[in-house]
Formats: structure tokens, C-alpha cells, sequence
């Protein structure tokens, strides 16, 4: 779970680099959707959902420019 998750999270990143924020941001909302739902919640987990939803802001903000 953990290894598809890193995928996702450079994927995604990579699409965002790319100008392809609607897509970058689907990457990071399944990123979103595992971290939230992980159980026991873990320190690691709380980092890897604050990085998805920060990739949703990020996309969100260069989708507006």
C-alpha cells in the first residue's frame, strides 16, 4: 500500500510539473481517500495525507492562475 501510495504521490507531482492538474489532482485525491481511512493511525500516515492534500492545494491554485 505504501509503495502505490509513493507512486501516486510522484505521478501525480510529475503531472503537476507537467500542467496537467486535473489529472495530478485525481493522483492525489486516492491519496487522500488511503491515508484518511489507514488504520492505526500513524505519524507516517498523518505526513502522507497532509502531502496529498497539499498536492490538491497546490493543483487548485495553478489551476486558478
Amino acid at each position: 500500500m505504501e509503495a502505490v501510495s509513493d507512486l501516486d504521490q510522484l505521478y501525480g507531482q510529475m503531472l503537476m510539473t507537467n500542467h496537467n492538474c486535473g489529472w495530478a489532482t485525481q493522483f492525489f485525491q486516492k491519496n487522500v481517500a488511503r491515508w484518511k481511512r489507514w488504520t492505526p493511525e500513524t505519524p507516517e500516515a498523518d505526513l502522507r495525507l497532509k502531502q496529498a492534500r497539499s498536492g490538491i492545494a497546490e493543483c487548485e491554485k495553478r489551476m486558478l492562475q
